[in-house]
Formats: C-alpha cells, sequence, structure tokens
C-alpha cells in the first residue's frame, strides 16, 4: 500500500523564524508515522511531500519535493499518481486542512483522513457544540460574549480554531479578563471553567467503527499570569476508564459521520468522574508519538486490522514531554 504524506508545516515556504516548537513536532509526528507505515507495509512506497529544504531533517525517509508552480492540491494530485494513498498532516486554523481535504475529495483522491464535512463541522469549536443533539450532558456552557457569564466564576477564552493549546487563557473573574482583554482577538470564545483533569482519547476509525487506542491525561502550565500551555502527556494513564469514555465517545460520535483513520477528542474529568467535552480534533494528533511505547505495538496496524486483539488496559504510562517556548 503506497502511501504518500504531506505534513503542512514541512511542506510549506515558511520563515526561519517559525515556531521552533510547531517545526520539532511536525518533524517527530512525520518521522514516527512513516516509519510506523514503512515497517506495516515493507515492500511499499511511503513518502513524505516536503519542502526541499527540510530533507536535512530526514536521512532514512523518501522524500517528494514540493513543486511551489503549482497550487498545494494540484502539486498533491499530480505526486499522487505515483502512490495509492496521502495522508494528510494540516492545522485546522483558518480552515486549512478543511479546504485542501476537501479539493482533494474533488480530484478523486484516496485520503486516509476524516472527510472534509467531518473536518468543517468540527474544525469551529464553539460550532462543535451545535451539532451536539444528543448527549448534551457532556456540553460546557458557552457564550460569544464574556459579559453574558456569570461575572465572579472563572472564564475560559479559546480560539475557535486554535492551533494546539495556542491562545489559551483563564482568567479569575470578569474584571480580571477586562483587565487583560488587549490579549484576546475576535476568534475568541468563552466557557464556564470546569475543575478536573484535562483528557485526551487516541482514536482510530475504518469507517465503519471506532476504537480507542489510548486515555491521556494533559498537563499544563501557565506562560503568565492568565495563559497556559500544554507541558506533558501522560500517554495512557486513564486507560483503566475505558469503558466510562467508550461510553462518553460513543455519545459525542453519534452525533457525526465521517470520521476515518486517527483523530481525538478532548475532554475534562470531573472529582465525580462526569465527562465534559471540549473539542474534537479530526486529525491525527501530537500524542501519536508516544502510542507505540504505551501500547507495545505498531499503532498503524490499527489502520490495517481495527480488531487487532489487545487490552488497553495492560498498555503502560508514557510520559511525552512538550518543548514548550519561553
Amino acid at each position: 500500500m503506497d502511501i504518500l504524506v504531506y505534513e503542512h508545516i514541512l511542506g510549506e515556504e515558511f520563515s526561519d523564524k517559525s515556531s521552533s516548537l510547531i517545526l520539532h513536532e511536525a518533524i517527530l509526528i512525520a518521522k514516527f508515522l512513516i516509519k510506523d507505515f514503512a515497517e506495516l507495509y515493507p515492500n511499499s512506497k511511503i513518502s513524505l511531500l516536503a519542502n526541499k529544504k527540510n530533507k536535512k531533517f530526514f536521512s532514512d525517509i523518501n522524500i517528494e519535493y514540493r513543486d511551489y508552480n503549482l497550487k498545494l492540491a494540484d502539486d498533491i494530485a499530480k505526486t499522487h499518481k505515483r502512490y495509492k494513498n496521502v495522508l494528510i498532516l494540516a492545522p485546522e486554523e483558518n480552515m486549512v486542512m478543511f479546504n485542501l481535504v476537501k479539493n482533494l475529495e474533488n480530484k478523486g483522491i484516496n485520503l486516509i483522513n476524516c472527510n472534509s464535512d467531518f473536518i468543517k463541522t468540527t474544525t469551529c469549536k464553539k460550532n462543535t457544540y451545535k451539532f451536539m443533539q444528543t448527549s448534551k450532558e457532556h456540553l460546557i456552557n458557552s457564550y460569544l460574549d464574556y459579559k453574558e457569564m456569570p461575572s465572579k466564576k472563572k472564564i475560559v477564552a479559546k480560539i475557535s480554531d486554535g492551533l494546539g493549546s495556542g491562545d489559551l487563557y483563564i482568567f479569575k473573574n470578569r474584571n480580571d479578563l477586562e483587565d487583560n482583554i488587549a490579549v484576546l482577538t475576535k476568534k475568541h470564545f468563552f466557557q464556564d471553567y470546569k475543575e478536573g483533569k484535562i483528557i485526551s482519547i487516541n482514536i482510530v476509525s475504518n469507517k465503519k467503527k471506532f476504537k480507542i487506542i489510548s486515555i491521556n491525561e494533559q498537563i499544563y502550565e501557565h506562560k503568565c499570569s492568565n495563559e497556559i500551555s500544554l507541558k506533558e502527556i501522560f500517554i495512557g494513564k486513564y486507560n483503566h476508564m475505558n469503558i466510562e469514555f467508550k461510553l462518553f465517545t460513543q455519545s459525542v460520535m453519534n452525533n457525526f459521520d465521517g470520521e476515518y483513520g486517527f483523530f481525538g477528542i478532548d475532554a475534562i474529568l470531573d472529582k465525580n468522574n462526569n465527562i465534559f467535552l471540549l473539542e474534537i480534533n479530526p486529525r491525527l494528533t501530537t500524542s501519536y508519538i508516544g502510542l507505540r511505547s504505551s501500547l507495545g505495538f505498531n499503532p498503524a496496524i490499527l489502520l490495517e486490522d481495527i480488531d487487532h486483539k489487545f487490552n488497553i488496559n495492560d498498555n503502560k504510562i508514557f510520559l511525552e514531554k512538550i518543548k514548550n517556548e519561553r
């Protein structure tokens, strides 16, 4: 099964001043994913479509070079002729992921990705809630205008289509927000603050059904007085609650169609084991890097065989540190 992987950070002509954190994560994800595909399909051609200058980061991976004389979707379609399948790694921000996947679908490209409708629905975090016709007990109160919120309660401000955990703020109350309002943008919306553990769920789907691979705890730290960022992920820490999170995930996914391949859900687990939806990530996430170490086998196998036998409770807890910039 020949596969072409396109990673947007590595594929575009970004300035050398681009975020080293984002570049570092992009390199790691591409390396792990292509290594896993190469192991799973040893007689197939597995390649990364990337900017020529990024070849220096990959000594043992086959690189296809971007042709900047062509629009991105046209370049992928042209290169795709030498492959049967394409996997896109791109941010939801500014509809980048949606627009690219939609264009490739229109060209008849076989994608190992959630479909464009699913991506469009889940790209905007505030709009995702509108599709939750069932399981409303898993929703957190959300607001477009913070002035509609109780004035004394903690407020979470997040970007509707943010990249990772960027521009994420917690304010003590409305006065605290107004004292720091300069940090907010038109893309921010607001939610009630929920006390609890921040959970990320790794999921794989073969279009007919999904399987939870790992249930992780995300640890955040303060970058400044209000802004927080992801510090580390404990892969598999909450696998022992597989039954509870499977029921939660099924309840959430009953509202959507079009999931395929690797994707994720972020949630809050409170002290009473209530689970609240934060967002759906319609793509392979950074935590993929730690899955093999936790599972003890190649996670790409689950794309080929979703019924591959393993006991999630036997997975090891693996600490994945995030290289934060200061």
